[in-house]
């Protein structure tokens, strides 16, 4: 009996994770970055996170239109998430968020950088110093 409330509670917990908000599933592929922030810490601080909206696809469309400081290629690897937040997001679970850590490796740069983003909550978002628009 135990077992069968237990994968009772997975399927619903599962289910309601789901968002019924079709607004948060939309393509945003609605804004290009064009301003580089002027605050050092922004993106690099979990108290000043880049806020991307849109899920991961968010992250990613926000990536994708980040080059190095001289137009090279990055790549970037989500390593895992921190740093529990309120947000009124419908996408949020109760009410809270989390922010994603990402691993950007600048090309022909042995070094590494991690930026915070929150897929949650939407501002449009600027570069980050250090980084520029791919071409």
């Amino acid at each position: 009996m135990k077992k069968i409330i237990a994968y009772g509670f997975l399927i619903l917990l599962l289910f309601s994770c789901t968002s019924t908000n079709k607004d948060s599933k939309k393509n945003n592929k609605n804004y290009i970055l064009s301003e580089i922030s002027q605050e050092a810490s922004y993106g690099y601080e979990k108290s000043n996170p880049i806020k991307t909206g849109f899920g991961p696809q968010g992250q990613r469309y926000f990536l994708n239109q980040l080059a190095g400081p001289l137009g090279e290629e990055i790549s970037y690897e989500r390593i895992g998430s921190c740093c529990s937040f309120k947000t009124k997001s419908p996408d949020a679970i109760m009410g809270m968020g989390m922010l994603d850590i990402y691993l950007i490796t600048i090309s022909g740069n042995s070094e590494t950088v991690k930026l915070f983003l929150n897929m949650y909550d939407f501002e449009l978002p600027k570069i980050p110093q250090g980084f520029s628009l791919k071409n």
